[in-house]
């Protein structure tokens, strides 16, 4: 059998809808790539062929994934791997392809 069913708001809900905070983008980054460090928790990402560091904040963490809430644009180059331990802010890499 089936039945038509309409969901019908209150006044009150309406306006908290209004009212609601926008929308935080999170981005999903592997927990593997999040540095912690005094000042606090930063990712090195590859500018122009230089490594920075760039400050973040994890929203949670699940699993192996991170997801970070500010710090980043979503078009940043993050670096990965076993190679995080020895790169410092400054050094110059190369990319391979």
């Amino acid at each position: 059998m089936n039945r038509r069913t309409t969901f019908l708001t209150s006044e009150a809900a309406s306006k908290e809808k209004e009212n609601a905070e926008p929308k935080v983008r999170l981005y999903v980054i592997p927990r593997s790539t999040i540095l912690d460090r005094a000042e606090g928790k930063a990712v090195f990402v590859l500018s122009d062929g230089v490594v920075q560091s760039k400050p973040v904040t994890v929203a949670r963490d699940v699993g192996g994934d991170a997801y970070v809430s500010s710090g980043l644009t979503g078009n940043e180059s993050i670096i990965t791997g076993e190679i995080l331990k020895q790169l410092k802010a400054g050094d110059h890499v190369e990319t391979r392809k």
